[in-house]
């Protein structure tokens, strides 16, 4: 047995004196000390026990010692350690002082938290409030608290590109840079008595205005006449009533004073604000936007669609010769930014692509070389199979996009009898980076219509302003322009339609049926034809407003304008336009778009007569107007019946809803009846916009309108009722019966215009700008200038 005392007892010649870390091993936290069995039993390898726990007792025979003796279940482990009851408080004090200055230390510093609220600024104002105020503001202190944080964010750049070409085109800065960005927030709460609060609120990454974001709240007496006045940036919410405007609690955007009072029986609500946002309602069936778009016979989607080769072009709509089609497997497509920068990231090679080829699959180098546009030769990076569709009928769809202008694509293919245009199976050798691969050009770089490959780029295809569109609901209409009337869909009684083959039967029957005035969907994927999924509408013929030949061959001569297709500037193909289609669709999709500047929390969206919750069953981004649905409401509005509702509030480009300043008056009275669920009630709105200028244009003039409402809630109880229905045979019942009572009546009284007067332009300042551009790619060689014929120079 080991002892340990000032004095210890125990067998003879052993002494040992008390340290400060004797108990140390004994009173330690037990999952610090355990030991393994693993030796003895091979199963147990990786398991270890635990000492349970230290028996502690104290001798009963008048020492006043303790015995500390560790223990594993019912057998003692150790020696036993024997202390006085002197020693054990001294061990007891200094293992314990740590401990506990540490806990009232951090309860201290928890509890001056609490009272100064925390914060980075906390200013109690030592002035108190004059007793003849003390009515208003009532009791308590004046003070002032600021809680903020800023990040700023200092970063740098040594950027330098060895051997790099600066051209007018592609410049590089080059040398180092700063980057320096910082963030800040700011929150001011401020306090006069108890009745009196102020908030303040500033963040760069927010959207709301410092000024907006004031607010000053007044909170009276239980029993006191004003009950509570709210000024700053307010919500216009009037209890009570459904049937006039403005009755959301998200009703945002506002700035002015709301107040509530109680005189007697009556509780009053009066709000006063000027309107900075404006109202906007946006409704969505089965997850499908619908959209309505017009779009103009020059607004074709080009350098998208692309004929490998002017056979191809010829044979459309037609199949082409059984030889010519095109092994869609071997198809490779190369293309040309002309940007030495990307070169080695895009895997570019040396490249030559030869727009006029024989038909035994060699390239006419001389002939092409004697054409505009005939060649174009530099660093060519192929593209991935998934950035380009091919059909065999020698078509490419680029499904990355329409190819810029400043771009040369070509391509390499193996036709079905085996002939190769370009080289398909050309693989680089990095020992030799010269060798160029041999490509068919299909468009020339800053193209014009007298290139050989002008032609290969359809000009009949055109974006129906959405994809994966549903064909229930799809309208297309065609139509021309009439010089002093209404635009017309037919041509001699004949609709556009069947004139441009795109109504040859009735949907749903035989092709033998007789057209029944509507696009024809067929399966919503043909091609040539409407292509629902990619959102395309491509025309029969090459170009449908063509002369005859390539356009439709039933349209009038007088109709046809063969301008909007040999020529780039987009000036005179819109002066040249005569038809226009409207389009009616609905598009599937998960996101939808309300437009900038949506004012924050001021969105209500409802789906199937249910209020969803942001974070939950959506996300809205406020400052580009976008609103995605997730989890379950995702799934609930794929339904083709679900309907969806987003309400919100918007501002324009300069902080305002659009127009001139809109001002608000509201009030509302209601009288409840003790037992709190009857009332009668009362309300008023005033609305007044007015112009931003004198001379008012269609669509911006002032208006006024107001709006009145009495609505009625009754809850009787009466005994008749109970009375007559004990009348029935085998019915005996004491329950109370009910009877409810609910009406409203409202009314609206509109002045669209109050200055009765609106112009549709006066054309004052009118002015068209045109701005030339100073890149040398962008200008053409101009003609020799002439006089009565003949050349100057």
């Amino acid at each position: 047995m080991l002892l340990v005392s000032s004095s210890a007892s125990g067998p003879p010649s052993i002494q040992v004196n008390l340290s400060e870390n004797t108990l140390d091993p004994y009173l330690l936290p037990l999952k610090k000390l355990s030991y393994s069995i693993s030796r003895y039993n091979p199963r147990l390898l990786k398991r270890r026990r635990q000492f349970k726990k230290v028996n502690i007792r104290l001798k009963g025979d008048g020492s006043h010692t303790f015995v500390f003796q560790r223990t594993l279940g019912d057998h003692e482990v150790g020696p036993p350690i024997v202390l006085s009851l002197r020693d054990f408080a001294m061990y007891k004090f200094r293992s314990d002082l740590p401990r506990m200055a540490k806990r009232r230390l951090g309860e201290k510093v928890r509890a001056r938290a609490g009272e100064e609220g925390g914060g980075l600024v906390n200013i109690k104002i030592p002035v108190k409030v004059p007793r003849g105020l003390s009515a208003i503001t009532g009791e308590g202190e004046t003070n002032i608290k600021i809680t903020g944080s800023r990040r700023i964010d200092l970063s740098g750049q040594n950027q330098s590109i060895a051997g790099q070409a600066q051209t007018a085109r592609a410049r590089t800065a080059q040398g180092f840079t700063i980057n320096f960005q910082q963030e800040s927030q700011l929150n001011v709460q401020g306090t006069i008595g108890d009745r009196i609060t102020l908030n303040l609120q500033q963040d760069s990454r927010g959207q709301v205005d410092i000024g907006e974001s004031l607010k000053l709240r007044y909170d009276g007496d239980e029993d006191g006449i004003i009950q509570e006045i709210e000024a700053g940036s307010t919500s216009l919410s009037l209890p009570g009533t459904r049937l006039i405007g403005f009755s959301s609690p998200n009703r945002g955007g506002l700035f002015g004073i709301k107040g509530k009072g109680r005189l007697g029986g009556l509780d009053v609500t009066v709000v006063t604000t000027q309107d900075k946002g404006a109202s906007n309602r946006k409704t969505f069936q089965g997850q499908a936007e619908e959209t309505a778009n017009i779009i103009r016979d020059f607004e074709y989607e080009e350098d998208l669609y692309f004929f490998l080769d002017g056979i191809y072009r010829d044979a459309y709509p037609n199949n082409p010769a059984g030889q010519d089609l095109v092994d869609i497997n071997s198809v490779r497509v190369f293309l040309n930014d002309f940007n030495d920068i990307n070169d080695i990231e895009q895997r570019a090679g040396a490249g030559v692509a030869f727009a006029i080829w024989n038909s035994d699959g060699t390239p006419n180098e001389s002939v092409s070389q004697s054409q505009n546009g005939g060649i174009e030769e530099g660093s060519f990076h192929e593209l991935d199979r998934d950035e380009f569709l091919v059909d065999s009928r020698g078509y490419l769809i680029m499904s990355r996009g329409k190819v810029n202008r400043g771009f040369a694509l070509g391509v390499a293919y193996q036709t079905s009898d085996g002939r190769t245009f370009g080289d398909p199976t050309f693989i680089q050798d990095p020992s030799n980076p010269n060798i160029k691969i041999p490509l068919k050009l299909i468009k020339g770089r800053q193209q014009l219509p007298d290139f050989p490959t002008w032609e290969l780029s359809w000009r009949n295809v055109y974006s129906l302003r959405g994809r994966d569109i549903e064909p229930e609901g799809f309208e297309l209409e065609i139509f021309r322009d009439v010089s002093g009337q209404e635009p017309v869909d037919n041509q001699g009684g004949t609709p556009f339609l069947q004139i441009f083959g795109l109504d040859t039967h009735t949907n749903g029957s035989s092709e033998s049926s007789q057209p029944d005035n509507i696009i024809d969907i067929k399966g919503g994927n043909e091609l040539p034809g409407l292509n629902l999924i990619q959102g395309h509408l491509v025309f029969l013929d090459l170009e449908p407003f063509g002369l005859q030949g390539v356009g439709a061959d039933d349209l009038e001569d007088d109709a046809r304008v063969p301008e909007i297709y040999d020529t780039i500037n987009r000036t005179t193909r819109s002066e040249k336009s005569r038809f226009f289609m409207r389009i009616r669709s609905k598009s599937q999709s998960t996101e939808f778009n309300l437009g900038f500047g949506i004012i924050e929390d001021s969105e209500e969206v409802i789906l199937n007569n249910r209020r969803l919750t942001k974070g939950r069953d959506y996300s809205i981004d406020y400052q580009f107007g976008s609103i995605r649905l997730i989890g379950d409401a995702a799934e609930l509005a794929s339904d083709p019946s679900a309907n969806l509702i987003i309400n919100y509030g918007s501002k324009g480009l300069f902080g305002i809803g659009g127009g001139g300043q809109k001002s608000l008056l509201g009030i509302r009275a209601e009288h409840p009846f003790k037992d709190n669920v009857s009332m009668i009630g009362a309300s008023l709105l005033y609305s007044s916009q007015s112009a931003t200028t004198q001379r008012v244009r269609v669509g911006e003039e002032p208006a006024r309108t107001m709006i009145w409402d009495v609505n009625g809630r009754f809850r009787f109880k009466p005994k008749l009722l109970t009375s007559l229905v004990n009348t029935l045979p085998f019915v005996t019942t004491d329950a109370p019966s009910s009877l409810n009572l609910d009406m409203e009546i409202a009314q609206s009284l509109p002045n669209p215009n109050t200055k009765n007067v609106a112009y549709i332009d006066d054309f004052e300042g009118a002015e068209n700008r045109l701005g030339i551009q100073t890149f040398k790619f962008v200008w053409n060689q101009s003609s020799r200038p002439t006089r009565d014929n003949i050349d100057l120079f």
